[in-house]
């Protein structure tokens, strides 16, 4: 078992995680790779931003075909302390922003400033988005989809529990083009509650243009409803191959309201057909399970979902349906990772039961700690300081802002596991688990943490004579992988059969 090392570090301005049902707005906003990359002023957003990529998602894509991308992000007016946000005004004792401008923002790549923006998607009365303490009518979402087989489009959407509304955008001549809007209220009848914490863009029936997979309801590339499964809101959400006799893709659901049966199951992506489901009564299945290839002796991918209390743990084989153990596994959410010199993956235990974290290395789509702040830090880019776990090498630094918020949500509470099915543990690392992607573009993937004042990034030290193509050359995946900066954290997956 090795502790492994960062490969490298860089100065990150902030980052934001997952919010808190309580959190005040995040004072900074990190620009991603971009501030880590030039090493650029921190853009700040300000005290009107409701803390938490729940909240606050943005999404980093090349929306006019330039060949460097930009930021897309959700913006409110800039409000320079906590006693001039329009939360602390209303005197909302939990923090959130209800009323006031919300934007989304268009920024520079290169350098930050701000290109154009838009009106966000609009609250109305925050009743009809599932609650009104703030919680639900600020469940924002952002991404990106292929809808004419050529322009990346920008995807802005607002709703979960109840009511959805989505907005599709063309960045045109510096200028955001509303392309169409699909409310599900105007559907007959509504689609209401059928939302997931992401939104996957894929295309399902092989025409070159993106499906919208919202959570059981699938949008066409023109906004309008390919078809609706009506089995409410899914915690569990994962998009890929899983059968390579069966055209086309699949989908893999975990249902967080109860279900007689179909609690977890598989769904045909262009019809919205159940090739299989659980066969018994569900509960909550909670969180976002696991999806990949984690035990070699069985065949193609794994599909591994809980209840959240613990009293039902169930692996399936996703493509055949079949049962294969009901074992723990770590977890409502181990992530699963391409980490050795096979094609079977390795995990990552998440959190545990009834919800508290067992390993403190996760990211959970919903009750994470808010956001860090950091200012520059003095470690130059490259540099190498402390020891890192075993089995990785590693990346990224900043040092806390002003205020002291630097470790809000940040620190896991002790080195995180690398597991082998069926071997235990085979390495860990530290920090908070924020991203999984082939970054260094040998088909393993990398894990990107934040740690207080850092980020790193680990990549595996396990030597392989296999040759792949970069996972990232493969457009789910890559769309996969921006979605990891906004909604619950979903390990990206491939739209073909990875043998």
């Amino acid at each position: 078992m090795k502790s492994f090392r960062p490969l490298f570090r860089l100065a990150a301005a902030a980052v934001i995680v997952s919010g808190t049902a309580a959190g005040f707005a995040a004072e900074k906003f990190d620009r991603a790779m971009i501030a880590l990359r030039t090493g650029e002023t921190t853009v700040y957003l300000g005290w009107n931003m409701n803390m938490g990529i729940w909240w606050t998602p943005f999404i980093v894509a090349d929306f006019d075909g330039d060949g460097k991308a930009e930021v897309a992000l959700k913006a409110a007016p800039f409000a320079a302390t906590r006693e001039e946000s329009l939360a602390e005004k209303e005197g909302r004792a939990r923090g959130f922003v209800v009323t006031g401008p919300e934007y989304c923002s268009i920024l520079d790549g290169m350098t930050g400033e701000e290109i154009t923006k838009v009106d966000w998607v609009e609250r109305g009365d925050q009743r009809d988005w599932g609650d009104d303490a703030g919680n639900r009518v600020n469940r924002n979402q952002i991404g990106l989809a292929c809808l004419d087989g050529r322009t990346t489009s920008l995807l802005v959407c607002r709703g979960t529990y109840t009511r959805m509304v989505v907005d599709a955008y063309n960045f045109k001549h510096r200028q955001l083009e509303k392309v169409w809007r699909w409310d599900g209220d105007k559907e007959t009848p509504p689609i209401r509650s059928q939302g997931s914490h992401t939104l996957v863009a894929a295309d399902v029936d092989g025409d070159g243009r993106d499906e919208i997979i919202l959570g059981s309801v699938v949008l066409r590339p023109d906004g309008r409803v390919l078809w609706n499964l009506g089995l409410g809101h899914p915690d569990i959400m994962y998009v890929a191959d899983v059968i390579p006799g069966r055209p086309g893709l699949e989908i893999a659901y975990g249902y967080e309201v109860k279900q007689e049966k179909n609690g977890l199951c598989l769904v045909d992506a262009r019809t919205g057909e159940i090739i299989w489901g659980h066969p018994y009564k569900t509960t909550h299945i909670h969180d976002q399970g696991m999806f990949g290839d984690f035990i070699a002796e069985v065949p193609g991918i794994e599909f591994y979902g809980a209840e959240q209390d613990g009293t039902g743990k169930w692996v399936y084989s996703a493509a055949t349906g079949e049962l294969i153990t009901e074992q723990d596994l770590g977890g409502l959410s181990p992530r699963a990772i391409w980490w050795g010199d096979t094609s079977t993956k390795a995990y990552i235990p998440g959190r545990s039961f009834g919800g508290a974290w067992g390993g403190g290395g996760g990211r959970r789509g919903g009750g994470g700690t808010g956001a860090a702040a950091g200012g520059a830090s003095s470690a130059p880019a490259g540099a190498i300081s402390g020891a890192s776990p075993a089995g990785t090498t590693a990346v990224g630094a900043t040092a806390p802002g002003p205020g002291g918020r630097g470790g809000g949500g940040f620190g896991a509470a002790g080195p995180s596991a690398i597991m082998k099915y069926g071997a235990g543990k085979i390495g860990e690392f530290e920090g908070r688990l924020i991203a999984i992607a082939d970054l260094m573009g040998d088909w393993r993937e990398e894990i990107v943490v934040s740690i207080p004042g850092e980020i790193r990034i680990y990549t595996t030290t396990i030597p392989t004579a296999r040759r792949r193509v970069c996972l990232l050359q493969d457009p789910l995946y890559r769309k996969d992988v921006a979605l990891q900066t906004m909604g619950y954290f979903y390990p990206p997956q491939l739209s073909y059969h990875f043998r």
